[in-house]
Order: structure tokens, then C-alpha cells, then sequence
């Protein structure tokens, strides 16, 4: 998928595409690693402003939240590595729900 392919998509839509690609399908991906794909795919939306040549991580962060809520079908699940608590794993994956949008 080449940058200018992707002006249909909103943040959330590429967010998930870079799990899939990453294999968030079948186990946990970190943040940063979806963070980094999806700078890859759309380098324009997911860098910083003032160096656009480094990946920012709040984009996919908020993407990969949003997916999260039931109102736009529970596509994820997991959470942030900031948010995460002792007991959980951290990382995201995709549900049944993000895979059948896959």
C-alpha cells in the first residue's frame, strides 16, 4: 500500500491493517511496533510534525483505543503498555470482530 492509497482511510483503518500485517491476528503487538507500521504505510499521518522522519506513537495509540470501544465493533483487544497493570500482557490483538473487518 503506497501513501497516496491510503487518503480513504481513516487513522483506525491503517492502525489495523498494520496490526494484521504484524500478525496481531495470532499473538500481542506492541504499540510502538504498530506505531512504526503504520509510519511506514502513511508516513504523513503518523510522524511527528516538526521530524517527520520519526514515527509518533499518539496516532496509532488513539486509533488502536478507538477500535477498542463498542461502538466502533470491538476490532481490538488489549491495551496501551502505559495503561497496563501487572496482571495483563500488554500489547494489542485483533478480536474475532477485527479479524471478520480484516
Amino acid at each position: 500500500m503506497r501513501e497516496g492509497e491510503t487518503e480513504r482511510l481513516n487513522d483506525k483503518d491503517i492502525a489495523l491493517y498494520a496490526l494484521y500485517i504484524l500478525g496481531g491476528w495470532q499473538k500481542r503487538i506492541h504499540t510502538e511496533d504498530v506505531a512504526l507500521e503504520c509510519h511506514q504505510l502513511t508516513p504523513s499521518r503518523f510522524s511527528w510534525v516538526k521530524y517527520p522522519e520519526y514515527p509518533d506513537l499518539a496516532p496509532a495509540r488513539f486509533a488502536l483505543e478507538a477500535a477498542k470501544k463498542p461502538k466502533f465493533g470491538t476490532l481490538v483487544e488489549g491495551e496501551s503498555e502505559r495503561k497496563r497493570t501487572s496482571k495483563s500482557a500488554g500489547g494489542w490483538r485483533l478480536s474475532e470482530n477485527g479479524v471478520r473487518w480484516i
